[in-house]
C-alpha cells in the first residue's frame, strides 16, 4: 500500500490500525468484507486533494487491527461505540462518513444512532438494512442467498480455503489489486472467521433494528452489483428522515472504490458541495 500516516490505537480493549491522512475537514472511510482500509488506496489520495482529512480504520477482525474471540465481539453496536470513542479521541465533533459493503451497514447504524456527530453519509452498494430486507425486491433474497453458507462456523470457512482460496479469487474477478490484498490479509489466522462473524453476530436481528437516520444521505450502487439490488438502495429514502439522493453507476460492480475512484469521488463531492453553508 502507497506509504500514508498511519498508527495504533486501543478502543475500547480492541487494537485498532488507522490510517489517518490529510488536513481539512474529516471524512470517515468504512470498509467491508472481505476488505480492510486497503480498500480506500485509490481514493485517499483524491479525497485528501480535494482538501478533506482521511480516517480509515482497519475494522474488528481485518487487516492490521485484533482479531477477537467471539462471534458477539462483532456485533454493530460495538464497533459504532468504537468509531464514536475514535472520533473524540480525535476531537473531531463532526464527521463526513463514506462506507462500503458492511462498513455501508455499520455507517448506516453509526448514522442512526449518533447522529450529533454525523454531518451526513454515503452509502456504498448497501441500503439501509430495513430497505435491505423489506424493499429489495424478491431478487435480493437469491442475490443474497450466500449469506446461509456465511452464517454456518466452519462450514463457510473450509468452503472458502479450499482450492487454494478459490473462492475468495473468483469473488475478486473486477480487479487484480482486491485478489492481491485479500490473498495477503484473509489468508492470515483468524482473519476469515472474524469476517464471517460479522454476519453470525448481525443477521440475527440486529440490523433489522437500525433506526431511521436522520442525517443527508447519498447512496451510490453499481448497475451490474452481483449481490444487491437497486431497488433496496432506492428504497432505503423510506428510511431517511432526511434529503435521500440515490446514483446508479452504469457499467459498475461492487467494488466501486477500486474500479472507479475518480467516478465516485467527483460524485461524493458534488454531494458534500451541495450541503456547504
Amino acid at each position: 500500500m502507497t506509504r500514508l500516516n498511519q498508527y495504533n490505537i486501543n478502543l475500547n480493549g480492541v487494537d485498532y490500525h488507522i490510517i489517518d491522512e490529510g488536513a481539512g475537514e474529516p471524512v470517515l472511510l468504512l470498509h467491508g468484507f472481505p476488505d480492510s482500509a486497503k480498500l480506500w488506496e485509490r481514493m485517499i489520495p483524491l479525497l485528501t486533494a480535494r482538501g478533506y482529512r482521511v480516517i480509515a480504520p482497519d475494522l474488528r477482525g481485518y487487516g492490521e487491527t485484533e482479531v477477537l474471540e467471539h462471534v458477539e465481539d462483532y456485533k454493530l453496536e460495538l464497533s459504532a461505540k468504537d468509531l464514536f470513542d475514535l472520533l473524540t479521541a480525535l476531537d473531531i465533533q463532526k464527521v463526513k462518513i463514506i462506507g462500503h459493503d458492511w462498513g455501508a451497514i455499520l455507517g448506516w447504524y453509526f448514522s442512526a444512532h449518533y447522529p450529533t456527530v454525523v454531518e451526513n453519509y454515503v452509502a456504498l452498494s448497501v441500503g439501509h438494512p430495513k430497505s435491505y430486507f423489506r424493499r429489495g425486491t424478491i431478487k435480493q433474497l437469491f442475490k443474497g442467498s450466500y449469506v446461509g453458507l456465511f452464517l454456518q462456523k466452519g462450514i463457510a470457512e473450509k468452503v472458502f480455503s479450499m482450492g487454494n482460496y478459490f473462492v475468495l479469487r473468483k469473488m475478486a474477478s473486477e480487479s487484480d489489486r482486491l485478489k492481491r490484498q485479500w490473498l495477503h490479509d484473509m489468508t492470515r489466522s483468524g482473519r476469515l472467521t472474524a469476517g464471517f462473524n460479522w454476519y453470525r453476530a448481525n443477521f440475527n436481528g440486529t440490523m433489522m433494528r437500525t433506526p431511521d437516520v436522520k442525517v443527508p444521505v447519498l447512496g451510490i450502487i453499481g448497475e451490474n452489483d452481483p449481490a444487491l439490488t437497486k431497488e433496496q438502495m432506492i428504497n432505503s429514502s423510506y428510511y431517511v428522515n432526511q434529503p435521500f439522493s440515490c446514483k446508479i453507476i452504469k457499467q459498475q460492480g461492487h467494488w466501486l472504490p477500486v474500479t472507479c475512484p475518480e467516478q465516485l469521488v467527483d460524485i461524493i463531492e458534488d454531494f458534500h458541495q451541495s450541503y456547504k453553508q
